[in-house]
Order: structure tokens, then C-alpha cells, then sequence
């Protein structure tokens, strides 16, 4: 008499069990799915951010450059302009 009935709780936890695994991957792959791809979608616009600010820099690199070139030639151009004025005195 004690054997008959022990099955029935072992049956019924394992429906339990089996039910609640069944419906528990259900509930949470769907969101978790959602999830993954919003926070791809973030980490993409993050990335195009990222690449955007390079390029700003690599502008603004650009920028500085053209500006070292602009003073060298001022340079070049007051030295130039000071050997002439010393030939100018030296000739005189």
C-alpha cells in the first residue's frame, strides 16, 4: 500500500518541473533575443560615434597641419625678407 501512492508526487513534480521549463525558455529567450538586438543596435551607434569623433580628430589633425605649413612659410618669408635688408645695408 505504502508504493502506490509515492509515484504520484514524483510524477507530478516532475510535470512540474517539465512544465515550468517548458514555459520558462518561452518567457525568457524571447526577451533576451529583444535585448541582444537592442543592444546591438547600441553598439553600432556607438561605433559610428566613435567613428565620426576619429574623423573630427583626423580633421582637426588636417587643420593643425595646414596651420605649421602657413607659419613655416611666414617664416621663410621674414627671413628672406631680413637677408635682403642686410645685403640692402651692407651694399650701401
Amino acid at each position: 500500500m505504502a508504493a502506490g501512492p509515492l509515484p504520484m508526487p514524483d510524477t507530478a513534480a516532475e510535470l512540474a518541473a517539465t512544465s515550468v521549463k517548458a514555459t520558462l525558455p518561452l518567457f525568457l529567450t524571447v526577451p533576451a533575443g529583444q535585448q541582444q538586438q537592442q543592444q546591438q543596435q547600441q553598439q553600432q551607434q556607438q561605433q559610428q560615434q566613435q567613428q565620426q569623433q576619429q574623423q573630427q580628430q583626423q580633421q582637426q589633425q588636417q587643420q593643425q597641419q595646414q596651420q605649421q605649413q602657413q607659419q613655416q612659410q611666414q617664416q621663410q618669408q621674414q627671413q628672406q625678407h631680413r637677408r635682403a635688408a642686410e645685403e640692402g645695408m651692407s651694399a650701401g
